[in-house]
């Protein structure tokens, strides 16, 4: 192929990386291979660009395989490898590797604690994602950001913890967006809380008049809830 004339690691890094994105997985095996045959070094960087690449085309069990292989794992690696179980389904490991991680002495960023929260998601923890969100700042000197905050409205919307919900979105540090507000007013349909789901619904017609929504509660076991 046209790159094996002018390969090297940080061509490699960059074409994982567009299979990543546009999950050629097939490319992506190539690629692997060709660098294994041929002796290139599998630094930390290819390593990261390979977990990205087997996680988005959901092969995570590869990219796990790619991740042990590596001793010398920086924060992107560690950070990628999270993430990718959180999107696969394997919020549990993730989490025992968020473990691992403190362990040697890495120091969790804003992408882990995002990752973390997915995997929470994933796994139906909901209180244990709500302590991670709690000590952010304190624990880990993180402010959060709306990424958290979305992570932390699925988590509890999701797995119908509807009284939480409202008073988390009644304690935010901002006005939750419109996507936001979309989201808690599908949870709201689905579990029950019409309260909350007709104040999501008045947002939602306010950034949108021409198209206005009104609440409606799913299911009949739900519609007694407040």
């Amino acid at each position: 192929m046209q790159w094996e004339t002018c390969a090297d690691e940080f061509t490699f890094s960059t074409i994982l990386a567009a299979c990543a994105n546009i999950f050629m997985l097939e490319h992506g095996k190539e690629i692997h291979g060709y660098m294994i045959r041929n002796g290139f070094e599998m630094d930390v960087i290819i390593r990261g660009a390979l977990v990205d690449m087997y996680s988005k085309c959901r092969l995570i069990e590869y990219g796990i395989k790619v991740f042990e292989m590596e001793s010398s794992r920086d924060i992107v690696l560690w950070n990628s490898m999270i993430l990718g179980c959180a999107y696969n389904g394997r919020g549990e490991y993730g989490l025992e590797l968020f473990e691992a991680m403190r362990k040697d002495g890495i120091r969790a960023d804003n992408v882990t604690l995002i990752g973390i929260l997915l995997a929470c998601i994933s796994e139906g923890y909901v209180n244990l994602g709500r302590r991670y969100f709690d000590s952010m700042t304190e624990e880990y000197g993180i402010i959060p950001r709306v990424e958290h905050y979305e992570c932390m409205i699925e988590l509890l919307g999701k797995h119908g913890f509807m009284v939480e919900l409202e008073d988390f979105v009644e304690h935010m540090p901002f006005e939750p967006t419109i996507p936001m507000w979309t989201r808690i007013f599908d949870c709201c349909r689905e579990h029950g809380n019409r309260k909350l789901g007709e104040r999501a619904a008045r947002c939602i017609s306010e950034s949108n008049p021409l198209n206005p929504v009104q609440f409606e509660v799913l299911s009949p076991e739900s519609s007694d809830c407040t």
